[in-house]
Parts: C-alpha cells; sequence; structure tokens
C-alpha cells in the first residue's frame, strides 16, 4: 500500500511540474506565463530567473524516476525549487496563495527521504 501511494505521489509531482516548469519556458498558457513572471519581478527577480526555475522544475520532474542519485538529485531540486516559491510567496505575498508550494514541498519531500533511505539501507 505505501509503495502505491508513493507511486500516486510521485505522478502527480510529475504531472505538476512538467506543465508548471513547461508554462514558464514556453509561455503558454499566456495568462499563467504573465502571472509568474509578475509574481517573480515583484520579488525582485527577472525573466530569466523564471526560465531558470522552469528548466529546474522540468528536468526535477523528470529526473525524480530515476532509481539512483540521480532521481535523488532532481527530487532536491525540486524541494529547493518548492521551498524558494513557498518563501517568495510567504514574504511577497499572502502565505494562502502558497499552500500549493507548500504542499508540494511536503511532497517531494517525502519522496526524498523514502527515496534516500532506500538507497542507503
Amino acid at each position: 500500500m505505501s509503495s502505491f501511494i508513493l507511486f500516486v505521489v510521485s505522478l502527480e509531482l510529475t504531472i505538476f511540474f512538467v506543465l508548471s516548469g513547461s508554462a514558464k519556458i514556453i509561455g503558454v498558457p499566456q495568462f499563467v506565463y504573465q502571472r509568474n513572471l509578475t509574481f517573480f519581478k515583484e520579488c525582485g527577480l527577472n525573466q530569466w530567473i523564471l526560465l531558470a526555475v522552469g528548466v529546474a522544475e522540468l528536468l526535477g520532474a523528470v529526473t525524480l524516476w530515476f532509481p539512483n542519485y540521480l532521481g535523488v538529485l532532481g527530487l532536491l531540486t525540486l524541494c529547493i525549487t518548492s521551498a524558494g516559491i513557498v518563501y517568495c510567496r510567504v514574504r511577497f505575498d499572502e502565505w494562502k496563495n502558497g499552500l500549493v508550494a507548500m504542499t508540494t514541498f511536503i511532497f517531494a519531500l517525502w519522496v526524498l527521504i523514502d527515496k534516500v533511505v532506500f538507497l542507503w539501507f
């Protein structure tokens, strides 16, 4: 049962971060891209940082399925990205707008801990 739940959470993370990362990279749908760009500018970041975050999300979503340390690195990337967005949402916006990032951070951290425990023990 636990492995099935972990599989579903990993699939959810993959779908979410592939869609989120690709929207940040290619700019489609336009309203999502503009909302992200506006939020990044409010945080003092520019369009290149938005692109870098999109690439990190996309690579993290793909590599989280690898069974070795590359999967750990991908999950660590997703955790860092989600933690950064949580920080920006809490600091520059209302904390309620960061609930999705908080959830993805917790899920990515859970899968990361499970993968690290599996690799080391």
